[in-house]
């Protein structure tokens, strides 16, 4: 059976999974206790352009990096971008021109990551289990309440009793106190073009690009001002953490903590098997705004279908396909004569 037909509808956030190949817990924080953007065994003063320390980049710098300069290629709305071990979630949305450019956004950042990461592990082969899980949030109900989740997503798995923002990435110390994330990486193609380890005068880590995490407010949030809608953050995170460590002291649990993530490797994967759950449609509030968009959605589907069928049977190269859809690729094949 062929996956679902994404529709990415302007002016709409969508919460969108990606998770590791066998859930691996590939994106395991490994940061410096005292620098979140340094490997843990990267020395402090690898940034200090007077010694030859070569910095080594975390998980956490990583996934950061990738999305900053993913936005820099495809421009977005980012409203979140929350780290788990094995999985990321993120809330992401366009408006009528930027609508087109979530695929190619999600392709850039994943590919950067999935490089890293295998650079990191010593692994080959794929990071991402397969495309990534975009769902709809129809209403501004759905869209806050699913940003919440994704903040939140840590301590509700069991991992830390709080969301701090400096183990994990996660975009709540920027909704919540304001504060800029920057990230960096080491442009090697700079480098070598410049003539590499041959010029003795130069060093990797002088060609070293930091980028800024911009992150965008939902359209609820909009409607306050900003002291508002950073309280509003803080608050909504702190009731959904008191309600899950509630239920954790009830049934017996205990957050397993910084040691207990130190202790895990990051090439194995969770013991008890993944329960499969179907993929809802969409994230909607009420009854009413779940049958209005699968009757949209029906609509689209079809519309598509038509589109592609017209397309790749060769009567209409400049199709156009609904608004939000991404055009299917086009297979030509060359015949040689056999003279």
């Amino acid at each position: 059976m062929g996956s679902r037909l994404r529709m990415f509808e302007p002016h709409k956030v969508f919460e969108v999974v990606s998770g590791t190949v066998d859930r691996e817990f590939l994106f395991l924080p490994n940061s410096h206790p005292n620098d979140p953007l340094l490997r843990y065994d990267c020395p402090l003063d690898a940034f200090d352009p007077t010694n030859d320390v070569l910095p080594q980049p975390s998980t956490f710098n990583i996934i950061g990096y990738a999305f900053a300069r993913a936005l820099e290629l495809s421009p977005v709305n980012l409203h979140c971008s929350e780290q788990n071990t094995s999985h990321l979630h993120t809330e992401i949305s366009g408006d009528e021109k930027t609508i087109a450019n979530i695929p190619s956004f999600y392709r850039n950042a994943h590919s950067s990551i999935a490089r890293q990461i295998n650079k990191t592990y010593d692994r080959e082969g794929h990071v991402f289990s397969g495309r990534y899980r975009a769902t709809c949030c129809d209403d501004d109900e759905a869209a806050e309440e699913k940003l919440y989740y994704a903040i939140t997503n840590i301590v509700k798995d069991g991992l830390l009793d709080t969301q701090n923002g400096r183990t994990f990435l996660s975009a709540y110390p920027t909704l919540a106190a304001g504060k800029k994330l920057k990230f960096w990486k080491i442009n090697w193609r700079l480098y070598y073009k410049k003539g590499g380890p041959r010029v003795k005068k130069h060093r990797p880590k002088d060609y070293i690009e930091w980028k800024e995490l911009d992150f965008t407010w939902i359209a609820p949030l909009l409607k306050l001002s900003e002291p508002q809608r950073q309280a509003r953050i803080r608050q909504q995170t702190k009731k959904r953490i008191e309600k899950t460590a509630e239920t954790m002291r009830r049934e017996g649990r205990k957050p397993l903590g910084h040691r207990g993530l130190s202790s895990i490797d990051p090439r194995s994967r969770p013991k008890r098997p993944r329960e499969r759950t179907r993929q809802p449609l969409c994230h909607a509030s009420t009854a009413k705004g779940r049958k209005a968009y699968k009757k949209r959605y029906i609509e689209f589907h079809k519309a598509y279908i038509q589109a592609s069928a017209d397309f790749r049977s060769g009567k209409d190269y400049y199709r156009e396909f609904p608004l939000g859809s991404c055009r299917p690729p086009l297979l030509k094949v060359c015949v040689e004569d056999d003279l």
